[in-house]
């Protein structure tokens, strides 16, 4: 058996940080979205209790599109970070541009 190179203990190290960070980040979604049920199941109740005309699917509508965009940013391929890598490289390239 090989033993194993720096080089081999660096990339470990590194998937690992970037498993915590990817965990982290989808627990975040997570709380998020447990947060955003009880809030509007809350909401519901209190809105049947208190009377005629319906309003809290106004909160749920505007609280679900924040939810969903994130969502987008937890799920999406690379988490949005090649468009972002994409934007900076293309920035990058105007700068250099204009100081010729």
């Amino acid at each position: 058996m090989a033993a194993e190179t720096n080089n081999d203990i660096g990339n470990e190290t590194e998937l690992r940080r970037q498993a915590s960070q990817r965990a982290k980040v989808k627990m975040s979604f997570y709380s998020h979205a447990v947060v955003f049920l009880v809030v509007n199941l809350l909401l519901l109740v209190i809105d049947a209790l208190t009377g005629p005309g319906w309003w809290f699917y106004w909160g749920l509508f505007g609280w679900g599109i924040g939810l969903v965009a994130h969502g987008c940013g937890v799920f999406a391929p690379a988490g949005g970070k090649a468009l972002l890598r994409r934007l900076e490289e293309r920035e990058y390239q105007r700068l250099l541009k204009a100081q010729e």
